[in-house]
């Protein structure tokens, strides 16, 4: 997928079509989006996951400029979800690598007012280092308060 389009619908009938400006087809680098999601809580921040970065839009502000950049040092991103800290309500970006690298990240108000910022707080997993195995996908359940770690070749973790 090289594009996201939303579709504002009122009485079983569309009123409005949105489309981020994502710019894929531009980019160097073989760039695809892998899912896309709404931030937990809110009905205008959408998440655009792709393999090179996740980019969240508030789109009843801007639909060019996200209000949140996160890229990797290295790798590509196999999947994201959000989650919730139980004690503060902050939402929390999850981000699994193809290697198994699972990265953290509150997303605070201004994070990227100056352009893309690297994830950098890895979580330390024993599980998926000794098992050495390419991540796939990432389920957080909000009721379990628990992050579901789906791996190549049949193999998950779940994390509390």
């Amino acid at each position: 997928l090289m594009d996201a389009s939303v579709l504002v619908v009122n009485g079983g009938s569309v009123v409005q079509q949105v489309i981020p400006q994502l710019s894929l087809s531009s980019m160097a680098q073989r760039t695809y989006i892998i899912d896309i999601a709404w931030v937990p809580l809110s009905h205008v921040m959408l998440c655009i996951i792709t393999n090179a970065f996740v980019k969240v839009y508030d789109l009843s502000t801007d639909i060019y400029c996200p209000v949140h950049n996160y890229v990797l040092m290295s790798g590509t991103i196999a999947s994201a979800t959000f989650g919730q800290d139980p004690a503060s309500k902050a939402v929390i970006l999850f981000v699994l690598t193809s290697n198994s690298t699972l990265y953290s990240q509150d997303l605070c108000d201004g994070d990227s007012d100056n352009g893309p910022m690297f994830l950098t707080n890895m979580l330390e997993l024993d599980c998926l280092k000794a098992n050495q195995v390419d991540g796939a996908s990432l389920h957080y359940s909000p009721s379990l308060q628990l992050l579901f770690v789906a791996c190549a070749h049949g193999k998950a973790f779940v994390c509390q």
